[in-house]
């Protein structure tokens, strides 16, 4: 096993995302102990048949871990360049990071608390966050993130049970 999450919340592999809290094939994470033998060996044997990298969007697996309120980034599963990132380049820190996605210009996407991130690069490069204040309710608690080929963005909210839907990292046309 490459590393220990804290409590693993949500994995990304090259646009095929499975989170921990609700998938078939993972049937032994306890979220309690940090055990997520289960949770990574799924993600071994499906990433195995899987590499829809290219030289401008190279593959690479996202973890969000709540616990530690880190996202990490890696290359494979044996852990090759793993690096992570705490949200910190704005000052604010991930607040139990969940739901991952990525851009087809290669921009990360991250849901945590009661924000949505998006940054170039795992430094933080031109961070932006947003909390759905362009709506009527704001966001409460993240969970998952999406972003469609137009850059639209899909955001879930486990405290309001709302889906949203906006253009823009601003919330504009936010519904």
């Amino acid at each position: 096993m490459v590393a220990r999450f804290l409590r693993l919340i949500f994995v990304l592999i090259s646009g095929l995302a499975l989170s921990c809290l609700a998938h078939p094939l993972i049937n032994d994470y306890s979220g309690s102990d940090g055990d997520s033998n289960g949770l990574l060996a799924a993600f071994a044997a499906v990433i195995s048949s899987q590499d829809t990298g290219t030289a401008s969007t190279p593959s690479y697996i996202y973890v969000s871990d709540a616990g530690a309120g880190l996202l990490y980034r890696m290359d494979d599963m044996q852990g090759t360049g793993l690096v992570n990132y705490d949200g910190s380049a704005l000052g604010t820190p991930f607040s139990s990071p969940g739901g991952v996605t990525t851009d087809s210009l290669g921009r990360i996407y991250v849901a945590s608390g009661n924000h949505i991130y998006r940054f170039d690069d795992m430094l933080g490069t031109n961070q932006v966050e947003y909390d759905g204040s362009a709506g009527s309710t704001p966001f409460a608690a993240t969970r998952a993130v999406f972003v469609d080929s137009q850059f639209k963005i899909y955001v879930t909210d486990n405290n309001t049970d709302t889906l949203y839907r906006f253009d823009d990292m601003s919330g504009s046309n936010q519904t």
